[in-house]
């Protein structure tokens, strides 16, 4: 069990988004816990978030749907026109 605690952070919690000063106990990749001053183990992973905000369930979903077939993604601006861009980005779709 991989554990991650990322300690004193203000934590925008629930529907409300209500900023709450608390740690945040990560058990194998999920989030288990969000409470105040949370005792760690030994083998934890311990980050300290002073003056940081935590907003758990953000992704990061940016892709490049035109870089098909290019091996050097500033190769798609000189040797593609647009049409063609965009037709390689609905086939990536």
């Amino acid at each position: 069990m991989k554990r991650t605690v990322l300690r004193n952070g203000t934590v925008l919690r629930g529907s409300t988004l209500e900023a709450v000063r608390a740690d945040v106990i990560i058990v194998d990749g999920l989030i288990d816990a969000v409470a105040p001053d949370t005792a760690t183990n030994s083998g934890d992973m311990v980050y300290d978030l002073n003056s940081t905000t935590v907003m758990p369930g953000l992704i990061d979903s940016h892709c490049h749907l035109i870089y098909r077939d290019v091996a050097d993604p500033y190769d798609i601006e000189l040797r593609k026109s647009i049409a063609e861009a965009t037709i390689d980005a609905v086939l990536m779709m």
